[in-house]
């Protein structure tokens, strides 16, 4: 049981440190720009990261269909 809760602890504790460091950059962006700059910059690199993750999927997929080994 001990092990279980330090293990729970320090997922914790690592999950904290990483949303500190990435609202930091946000505050920063924030700053830096402006609320309407800081909307576009978000925005953009949520298009981003969408379309980087379709074109990974869509590679995932045409490898799976066209190594059929049967």
């Amino acid at each position: 049981m001990e092990e279980k809760i330090v293990e729970i602890w320090s997922v914790i504790t690592i999950i904290a440190i990483i949303v500190l460091i990435i609202g930091l950059i946000f505050l920063y962006i924030y700053f830096e720009r402006g609320l309407d700059g800081f909307i576009d910059w978000f925005a953009d690199r949520i298009i981003g990261v969408m379309f980087a993750g379709l074109l990974t999927g869509a590679f995932v997929l045409f490898d799976k269909f066209s190594n059929k080994n049967e």
